[in-house]
C-alpha cells in the first residue's frame, strides 16, 4: 500500500497527526452523470428488517421488484418510502451490499399491519466515494470539537460503505475514531488496514511496521479506559480538589457510587441517598423527606453514558412549591424539577487514573415546568430530561477531581 499523500489532522486537543490517503481512486461525478443509492443508516428493533437480517450501513440493491441501487434520482430516499408503504401484506425478497458483497434477505410484512413499515432509516447517496472522503478531509481542516470529528468519521463511513476495499478509509478511520477515544471501532478499522497492507504486493515494510505499531497503542489505551470504568465501579475515590474551593460548594450532589447492571450498562445511585444519610429533619420538614423518600423511591439510580472517554449523568429532583394568589388569600401549590448535570471526564495524562466532574444545576420554577402533581412533574421530567439545555455559565456549580484506585 504506497503512501503517497500526507494530510495534518487538528483534534479538538491541540494535536497534530498525519493522516495518509491516496487520490485517484474514483472519478468524480458531474451534474450530468451523478447517481445514487439508498444507505442505511438505522435499523429499528422487533421491525421486519431486524428481522430479516438488515443492518447500518447496509445499500439497498432492491426490495420486492424495485431495484433502489445506481440511480439518477436525487429522491431516491422519497420514492423508496413510498414504494415500501405501498407493498401489501406478504414476503418480499431484499438485497443489500454489505462490505462489497451482496447479501439476500427475505422481508415478512404481516398482515395486522395497515401500513408496512420495513423499520429502517435510509440515506441517499451520490454513489461516489472519493466526493465522501474529501468532505471527510475539508471538515478535518477545521476541526475543532467532537461534533466536527463525529461528522468527518460519519463521512468517511459512507465512503466505506460505498468503496468497502478502500484501504486508505480504514486507515484514516482508525485514526480518527482514536481520537474520539472510540478504540474498539480504531481497532477494528485499523485491523483492516493492516491486514490489506500485508497482503499487498505493493506494500512497504515500514509503512505496515507504521500501522501495527499504531494498532498496538490503540489496543492499549482501550484496554486502559476499560480499567478506568471498572475502577469507577469498583475502585477507590478520593477527593483531590474542588474549583472553586470554599465553603458554598461544600454542598456539591455529586456522590460517586456506580455499578453496572447485567447487560454492562453503567449507573450512578441517586446523589440523594447520601443527602437522605446526612440530613436531620425538623418538625417543619415532613414535606421535605417524603419528596427525598418519593424520589429515591422511583429513581435510585441513574444512567451514565459515555462518549469515548467522556461521560454525563444526569439526573432530577421534584420540589414543592406554595404560592400566594395575586387578589386571594388561597395557596396554591405546584410541583417542580431540580435537574442538575455531570459531566465527566477520564484524564490518562498522568500515571493515575484521574476524573473531572463538572457539575450544573437548573432549577425550573416557571412554566411550562410547573405540574399540579408529583406524578405529572415526574413522568413529564423523565421524558425529557435528555433534552434538557444547560448553561456552561450560569448553571455551573463546581468542578471536582478524583483520583481511583
Amino acid at each position: 500500500m504506497a503512501i503517497k499523500k500526507q494530510f495534518l489532522l487538528r483534534s479538538i486537543f491541540i494535536f497534530v497527526t498525519s493522516i495518509y490517503f491516496s487520490v485517484g481512486v474514483c472519478a468524480q461525478n458531474n451534474a450530468e452523470t451523478k447517481r445514487y443509492v439508498l444507505l442505511i443508516t438505522e435499523v429499528l428493533p422487533g421491525y421486519p428488517a431486524e428481522i430479516a437480517g438488515f443492518a447500518v450501513h447496509d445499500i439497498l440493491i432492491s426490495l420486492g421488484n424495485r431495484s433502489f441501487y445506481d440511480s439518477s434520482s436525487p429522491s431516491l430516499g422519497n420514492e423508496f418510502m413510498t414504494y415500501q408503504s405501498s407493498l401489501p401484506p406478504g414476503k418480499y425478497k431484499a438485497e443489500v451490499l454489505r462490505q462489497g458483497e451482496k447479501v439476500a434477505l427475505l422481508i415478512n410484512f404481516s398482515s395486522s399491519s395497515l401500513s408496512p413499515n420495513l423499520g429502517v432509516t435510509v440515506e441517499t447517496l451520490e454513489n461516489n466515494p472519493q466526493y465522501y472522503f474529501e468532505q471527510a478531509l475539508e471538515v478535518l481542516k477545521g476541526a475543532q470539537t467532537r461534533v466536527d470529528l463525529n461528522k468527518a468519521a460519519d463521512f468517511f463511513e459512507k465512503a466505506k460503505a460505498l468503496a468497502p476495499k478502500w484501504d486508505d478509509v480504514y486507515y484514516n478511520l482508525g485514526l480518527l475514531y482514536e481520537k474520539l477515544d472510540y478504540y474498539p471501532l480504531a481497532v477494528d478499522n485499523l485491523v483492516v488496514s493492516l491486514r490489506s497492507c500485508l497482503s499487498s504486493n505493493e506494500h512497504y515494510e515500514e509503512d505496515c511496521e507504521k500501522i501495527a505499531v499504531q494498532l498496538g497503542a490503540v489496543q492499549q489505551k482501550g484496554e486502559r479506559l476499560e480499567k478506568a470504568k471498572s475502577l469507577m465501579a469498583n475502585g477507590k475515590w478520593n477527593l483531590i480538589r474542588k474549583i472553586p474551593d470554599d465553603a458554598l460548594v461544600k454542598t456539591s450532589a455529586f456522590y460517586p457510587d456506580f455499578s453496572f447492571d447485567k447487560e454492562g450498562k453503567m449507573w450512578m445511585t441517586n446523589s440523594l441517598i447520601s443527602f437522605l444519610k446526612n440530613f436531620k429533619p425538623t418538625s417543619g420538614d415532613d414535606q421535605l423527606t417524603y419528596l427525598i423518600k418519593e424520589n429515591i423511591k422511583r429513581h435510585p439510580r441513574f444512567a451514565v453514558n459515555f462518549d469515548g472517554r467522556y461521560f454525563e449523568i444526569r439526573e432530577f429532583y421534584i420540589w414543592e412549591q406554595t404560592d400566594m394568589g395575586e387578589n386571594t388569600r388561597k395557596e396554591s401549590e405546584f410541583f417542580y424539577p431540580e435537574c442538575t448535570l455531570y459531566k465527566g471526564e477520564i484524564d490518562f495524562s498522568s500515571p493515575q487514573i484521574l476524573i473531572k466532574i463538572r457539575e450544573y444545576v437548573r432549577h425550573l420554577r416557571d412554566n411550562p415546568y410547573l405540574y399540579p402533581s408529583y406524578d405529572r412533574a415526574d413522568e413529564e421530567i423523565f421524558k425529557i430530561l435528555p433534552s434538557i439545555e444547560f448553561d456552561e455559565l450560569k448553571d455551573f456549580q463546581v468542578e471536582s477531581q478524583w483520583k481511583i484506585e
